[in-house]
């Protein structure tokens, strides 16, 4: 399944634009903080895609929390303690963790991502009520991400179809 999923992205990301509408590759470097390279866009996008595949989280939505969370950048830390690029807090979530390196985009997206699916199974799937959780929440959260979410969607070519494999 999870190749079937990857072999129709890059079906997509491939093929020649049928409209002007960009890949979710290039969504991702015009929408970083800090311009980030098109090869570590894709990183970005493809672990979003693996992460999503294994944990059931649609990887338009991992996208969208990198986003918000740190504009895809790798280093950023809050004021709080959150780190990578998914905002992970080690305080709360170190058996996710265990002792491997947030910096490292793979274990940062997978971690993100495994909270934010033991969110969505407290929240009953409900992925407004899981983004509210995890920002530790804020409401307005939850409404900023899916607005972000809506933007990748409306403006790339190839994120319905990444949506749409997890489902």
């Amino acid at each position: 399944m999870l190749f079937r999923i990857l072999a129709i992205i890059v079906a997509v990301l491939v093929s020649t634009p049928s409209s002007s509408a960009m890949t979710t590759v290039d969504w991702v470097v015009a929408n970083s903080h800090n311009k980030i390279t098109p090869a570590k866009a894709q990183r970005i996008v493809n672990e979003a895609v693996s992460a999503g595949s294994r944990h059931g989280v649609d990887p338009v939505v991992i996208l969208a929390v990198m986003r918000m969370e740190s504009g895809y950048r790798a280093k950023v830390v809050s004021s709080e303690g959150a780190t990578c690029m998914m905002q992970v807090m080690p305080r709360y979530h170190r058996e996710k963790i265990a002792g491997r390196d947030l910096n490292d985009l793979r274990v940062c997206v997978d971690v993100g991502t495994r909270i934010l699916k033991e969110y969505l199974n407290l929240s009953r799937q409900d992925i407004r009520r899981a983004l509210t959780r995890y920002s530790g929440g804020d409401r307005r959260y939850a409404r900023e991400v899916m607005a972000w979410k809506a933007r990748i969607v409306m403006e790339t070519r190839d994120a319905v179809v990444m949506t749409a494999s997890t489902d």
